[in-house]
């Protein structure tokens, strides 16, 4: 019987460890502002994300505020769907251009909620 219940105790409290151990997402984790790379940062709010900084003077200016990603939406779990959006340039300047709608795309984020990939792209809480 000691031996039954030292097992059932484990057992609880293995479940109630794993239990413990597991993040829960939900769509407003996403929101907040990003920073990628020292390169540029992202404001996402509800369901859009936009070029909030633009940190590298690569980029021309007048992409600020202008919209990286929408439609984003929560899949489950830590990921999100989200339709990209790219500046391609036309010439040689970087100031002439358009975006381009990308597709879809898979954001996934950490567990502890700081960062978040997409593609080869990584994104920190800001």
């Amino acid at each position: 019987m000691k031996a039954f219940l030292f097992s059932f105790t484990f057992l609880l409290g293995t479940l109630f460890a794993s239990a413990q151990s597991q993040t829960s997402f939900s769509q407003g984790d996403i929101h907040g502002f990003w920073e990628n790379k020292g390169l540029y940062v992202l404001k996402i709010e509800e369901h859009t994300a936009t070029l909030n900084e633009l940190i590298s003077k690569n980029y021309p200016q007048k992409l600020r505020h202008n919209v990286f990603y929408n439609t984003i939406n929560h899949l489950g779990g830590n990921k999100w769907t989200a339709n990209r959006f790219q500046w391609k340039f036309t010439d040689g300047n970087p100031n002439n251009g358009r975006w381009v709608n990308e597709g879809e795309t898979t954001l996934t984020m950490s567990s502890d909620k700081k960062s978040f990939t997409e593609g080869n792209r990584t994104f920190v809480r800001k």
